[in-house]
């Protein structure tokens, strides 16, 4: 009886020390990556913006967001989140952290503000999609039909 105990012990505890020895590696792994990503954001070398542009840049950058979120809320299908817009974000992110050298110690405010603004505008369409989208998508549908 004993036996069988022990050998369910060693089975279990190699078991264990598996388990533990993946999650440590995930846990660092996952850390590692958040970490690089926050404090050295990828910034492409042709994404580096002069000094005398970073009003201009800011300018063109909140211009931006604001067209993509009047596009995409006004636009045909806007109840699902697609691939453009996560890529038209990391595009955006690009220019952002490109600009961010320069611009952050010229326009601070400026710059923080478009900052926010960013992530509101992915709020805002985010909220977009599960409250109004459906309701647009309705009546753009009975326009459709009725035209018809």
């Amino acid at each position: 009886m004993n036996s069988g105990k022990a050998q369910r012990g060693v089975g279990y505890r190699i078991g264990q020390i598996i388990y533990f020895a993946l999650t440590l590696f995930l846990c660092v792994a996952g850390l590692r990556s958040v970490l690089i990503q926050v404090f050295f954001p990828y910034v492409h070398p042709h994404q580096a913006v002069a000094a005398a542009d970073c009003e201009r840049t800011i300018r063109e950058l909140q211009g931006a967001l604001t067209s993509y979120e009047a596009d995409t809320i006004n636009g045909e299908d806007s109840a699902s989140e697609s691939s453009s817009e996560r890529v038209f974000f990391a595009e955006w992110d690009q220019r952002f952290n490109g600009a961010g050298e320069t611009c952050e110690d010229r326009h601070p405010q400026a710059y923080s503000a478009l900052g926010r603004l960013r992530y509101s505008v992915e709020a805002s369409l985010s909220r977009h999609r599960e409250r109004e989208a459906s309701l647009v998508n309705e009546i753009n549908a009975a326009l459709t039909a009725r035209t018809h």
